[in-house]
């Protein structure tokens, strides 16, 4: 039988293997740096952060309230500030639940929750180690389980493709994996269960099923308990790719836990109800409440003879299995051929946004990025204002299953917006022209970013053009935080 064989190496791997680190990223001038932190180490910087300005502000759920709550689990609060404000006109609590990013991970949201009275969960609070005995005998338990697991030779058969296992690759890993997450996992399956049953929660406002936090509680709580999905991100522009984009939804793998899915619009709707099994009640349209606040920003119009490009990037993410190492060197090649081509145009000022979430692939993309003069490079600055001052916006996307919500952002600032695709697949399917310019060759690209930069007739033209489709992708435009409280009330 084929095998794979394993060699020692002395290189650092672990800045691509985030299991036990959290990734803290920021500008020195005009490029991005990333350093790593223990998640323990995280946990306890927070922890220490949130307890100090927490109790000065007032800002902890007293657990012994008798509110009815509305729940917001995993919220970045600034982003969501309209929405808060919104359900705190609410006769509930409006609580929020971070156990990653801090509710409270700037001064603006200091201000946001303190000024609409909005409480955070402190989950330590309720669970006792040393009161409950459940907990150890639990873990002991697991931990014999997981033991026998690691021994079992059916995973070398589990972890194949076509007779060649990869179970000697990943096995070790995946140990340290469980070895190191089960302790805080259980412990949280066992406060999530304490607070749901002593706190009066009403419902529960989720922005995905898939993360820790949101699946043990959605695993954890009652009937009595409203839980509610909101969409969060942007996919569902191009008809002509619902089947491809199908194979990937979490709805298609892991169905919909929640009891309802509020979407953006028509266009998410449609998309649901030709393609899922979820019940037609379950799904709701309420707009984007996030993009409230965006609409209130005035898109500047240049009138200097220098024109702003922002190139956003979308990572390679491991989400389908497909990426590699020739996906690398193919993003790499049409990122030098549009940096080329635009630096061939006068008067151009161009700006890089990587996405902002944890990917190996954006240290690949800071890596190359290095080299290249003459640009400024952001990974986690505010969009908003970066998106107002360009005068043109261009998307590379490695796959198109993935989503990217700084296009549709582009749109609403009624800024032109290419998409320049990597999968070949578009090729397969009658790629957009409007409002959204999808490509998939670097002579086209050549051609369009030429009219679009020369030719003034032309890109009035695009823009014009943006009006009609964005309102079958965003319902409510401006008024979707009243609409969802308007639903949920």
């Amino acid at each position: 039988k084929n095998k794979i064989h394993t060699f020692d190496s002395n290189l650092n791997n672990e800045k691509s293997f985030l299991t036990n680190k959290i990734e803290l990223r920021f500008n020195i001038l005009s490029k991005p740096c990333t350093f790593y932190i223990s998640k323990k180490n995280y946990s306890s910087l927070k922890k220490i952060y949130e307890n100090f300005f927490c109790k000065i502000n007032n800002l902890w759920l007293d657990k012994k309230t008798s509110k009815e709550i509305i729940l917001l689990v995993e919220f970045n609060t600034s982003t969501y500030e309209e929405m808060i404000r919104t359900l705190s006109k609410s006769k509930k609590q409006v609580v929020v639940l971070n156990r990653r990013r801090s509710a409270i991970w700037n001064k603006n949201s200091i201000g946001i929750l303190k000024s609409n009275n909005v409480k955070i969960l402190d989950p330590e609070k309720f669970f006792d180690l040393h009161t409950d005995p459940e907990f150890a005998l639990e873990h002991k338990r697991l931990n014999e389980n997981l033991h026998e697991l690691w021994k079992s030779k059916e995973l070398f058969s589990i972890f194949s493709v076509k007779e060649i296992s990869f179970w000697p690759l990943i096995k070790d890993r995946l140990k340290k994996i469980y070895d190191y997450r089960l302790d805080d996992y259980l412990k949280f399956i066992f406060q999530s269960r304490n607070f749901l049953t002593q706190l009066n929660i009403k419902k529960i406002i989720c922005l995905g099923e898939s993360g820790e936090t949101e699946n043990v509680l959605l695993q954890s709580v009652e009937n009595d308990v409203d839980s509610i999905l909101l969409q969060h991100s942007f996919l569902r522009y191009n008809p002509e790719l619902k089947k491809l984009q199908w194979k990937y939804e979490d709805q298609n793998m892991l169905g919909l836990t929640c009891k309802k899915f509020f979407l953006w619009g028509n266009s998410d709707l449609n998309y649901f109800l030709e393609n899922s099994k979820i019940q037609k009640d379950q799904l709701i349209i309420s707009g984007s409440p996030r993009h409230d606040q965006f609409l209130q920003i005035k898109s500047s119009t240049n009138s200097h003879t220098t024109k702003n490009i922002l190139i956003t990037l979308s990572p390679i993410s491991e989400r389908s299995g497909l990426g590699d190492t020739n996906l690398i060197i193919k993003y790499n090649y049409f990122l030098e051929k549009i940096l080329k081509i635009l630096n061939e145009f006068n008067d151009l000022k161009i700006t890089v946004k990587l996405h902002p979430g944890e990917n190996p692939h954006n240290s690949i993309l800071i890596d190359f990025l290095k080299n290249q003069s003459n640009i400024t490079v952001f990974q986690i600055k505010n969009p908003n204002e970066l998106i107002k001052k360009s005068d043109l916006m261009i998307n590379i996307s490695p796959e198109l299953y993935d989503s990217s919500t700084i296009m549709l952002e582009g749109l609403l600032l009624r800024k032109p917006v290419i998409q320049l695709s990597l999968d070949d697949e578009l090729s397969k399917v009658e790629p957009l022209k409007s409002p959204i310019i999808q490509i998939s060759e670097i002579e086209h690209f050549e051609q369009v970013i030429s009219k679009i930069i020369n030719d003034e007739i032309y890109r009035k033209e695009i823009i014009e053009q943006i009006s009609n489709k964005l309102n079958d992708y965003l319902s409510f435009q401006g008024n979707s935080s009243a609409k969802f409280l308007e639903i949920i009330e």
